[in-house]
């Protein structure tokens, strides 16, 4: 199933188990501005953390701004929350920042990938990560693309969880 669109926000999921289990298993990614975030090929993979994950910041998408990123650059804010997060070069506030760390480590569709989202005051929704080749790729948006998207996939489980 497909959800959205590939140039501005979409997720993918092909589902290989019921999905009136409590444990999905299948292969899943979103697409950002053109951009893929997580391997479609990966088979058999459990999708409850990242899909737990993608309706806490559809919850919470309006407190996912910090001050400390005015200014910055998306490479820029990519490196200090990595800093803060991972690799603890910098010392901060990491269990209010840690919100921001996105589908890193949810599954093996994920592995090997490092990534971060965020939403500008001004209605734009980034989601920062690096590749397999650890590349960084950037990508971004409109909220309401992000909201309505997510929101039609989870009345989708929804409903595919009611029967």
């Amino acid at each position: 199933m497909f959800f959205g669109d590939r140039q501005r926000f979409g997720i993918e999921i092909i589902p290989q188990s019921e999905l009136t289990s409590s444990q999905i298993v299948g292969q899943f990614c979103l697409y950002v501005g053109g951009l893929q975030l997580g391997e479609l090929k990966e088979e058999h993979c459990s999708l409850n953390q990242a899909i737990e994950r993608i309706q806490e910041t559809v919850n919470g998408i309006d407190s996912y701004w910090n001050a400390k990123f005015q200014g910055h650059s998306e490479e820029e804010i990519f490196a200090w929350l990595d800093a803060v997060l991972y690799s603890g070069e910098i010392s901060d506030d990491v269990e209010s920042l840690s919100k921001f760390d996105f589908l890193s480590n949810t599954g093996e569709q994920f592995n090997n990938i490092k990534s971060f989202i965020y939403r500008t005051p001004a209605g734009k929704v980034h989601i920062l990560f690096t590749d397999k080749n650890d590349c960084l790729n950037a990508a971004s948006c409109d909220l309401s693309d992000y909201l309505s998207v997510s929101a039609e996939f989870f009345d989708w489980l929804s409903k595919l969880a009611r029967h």
